[in-house]
């Protein structure tokens, strides 16, 4: 393959998408606005932007770079601004391997059954792929508290699984991936028959009672 070829193939796959930085303690977001050949150095150059306290800045870098981690993350429920996202790879994404609106479904669970939204998300922002690459999980007893209290509306405990105060519900309801599934009461959850295929992953966390 050529060098043009490479450089080619280079922005095809990754011009204009964001990859994970990483840094000494967590990952930040590099958004690659584009693949150009170095001759003097022998190198594929990136240029791009830094994400950083909720800013990009300029940052070129090489595709060889040991800080730039080209795969892609963990996919499922984060925790972001007060809000649950649950992020899946859509079936379109073709060629493209950094992330791009194209390529990420990014569906906000927490709008489906509230109607006040606290903060707007901006799913272009640093901070939004910051929280999605540092993502970290409160125990469930931790989640179930802060529903509670009203310190959040809605928060994830695993990558499938979050809990949310919603308008129709007079208990915290619990979601499995892109479903509400059950309740939760006085620490114990409380599903129908018709979603006992989550029983196993869901009594990981909490007791279960199916109704």
């Amino acid at each position: 393959m050529t060098i043009e070829q490479q450089q080619d193939d280079f922005n095809r796959q990754y011009g204009n998408t964001v990859v994970r930085f990483k840094g000494q303690t967590s990952f930040f977001p590099y958004h690659i606005r584009s693949v150009e050949y170095n001759a003097k150095d022998k190198k594929f150059q990136t240029k791009g932007y830094l994400g950083t306290n909720d800013i990009w800045i300029p940052h070129d870098t090489h595709m060889h770079d040991p800080h730039l981690i080209l795969e892609h993350p963990k996919y499922g429920a984060i925790n972001t601004q007060d809000v649950v996202l649950y992020l899946s790879r859509a079936p379109q994404r073709q060629w493209k391997l950094g992330i791009t609106n194209n390529t990420t479904k990014k569906d906000n669970m927490f709008l489906r059954e509230c109607e006040v939204l606290r903060k707007v998300v901006d799913t272009e922002s640093p901070k939004f792929y910051y929280d999605w690459f540092n993502c970290v999980y409160d125990a469930p007893g931790t989640v179930y508290r802060q529903i509670l209290e009203g310190a959040v509306i809605a928060k994830a405990f695993s990558p499938r699984l979050y809990m949310a105060n919603v308008l129709t519900s007079k208990l915290p309801v619990i979601y499995y991936k892109t479903y509400a599934v059950g309740v939760i009461d006085n620490g114990v959850v409380t599903i129908p028959a018709s979603v006992s295929h989550v029983l196993e992953e869901l009594s990981q966390y909490f007791p279960v009672e199916i109704k």
